[in-house]
């Protein structure tokens, strides 16, 4: 017993002492290494998931600016349609009045004259008799008018 107890005792000195068989040395060793690399793999992991998390926020930015550039967008597209649609109705009720105004003239067969520019025809269509400046007055005779 006294062979079993000296191995026991030797053990027990080598665990107090901290010297390890050669073979327990390697596994510690070993798992140290497997540590430290899952620890190092963990931490560029880590830092990756904040990488991702950075771009996405970014990502979440851009994408709400470019829908409210589409939101303005849609906003100026029914204005200006609401535009156009009026201009269209504006253009409708003109070309009614000029239809209409054509028709009368045709209907008291009233000549069509040329539009005046302002630059001196005013006064060679008036002599011609193209122009009538009275013709907006109140105070106009009409053939047939009394008195």
């Amino acid at each position: 017993m006294t062979g079993n107890g000296q191995l026991a005792r030797q053990q027990a000195d080598e665990q107090m002492s901290g010297v390890l068989p050669p073979t327990r040395e390697a596994v510690v060793e070993q798992g140290l290494r497997i540590q430290q690399e899952t620890a190092a793999e963990r931490d560029a992991l880590r830092r990756e998931v904040a990488q991702l998390h950075s771009d996405i926020a970014a990502y979440k930015v851009a994408l709400e600016a470019q829908s409210a550039q589409l939101t303005q967008a849609d906003s100026r597209v029914e204005t200006m349609t609401a535009t156009r649609d009026e201009a269209v109705r504006r253009a409708a009720e003109v070309e009614t009045v000029l239809a209409s105004m054509l028709a009368l003239g045709r209907a008291f067969s009233i000549k069509h004259q040329p539009h005046i520019t302002g630059d001196g025809d005013h006064e060679e269509a008036r002599r011609h008799g193209g122009v009538d400046d009275t013709a907006a007055s109140p105070y106009r005779r009409h053939p047939g008018d009394v008195g």
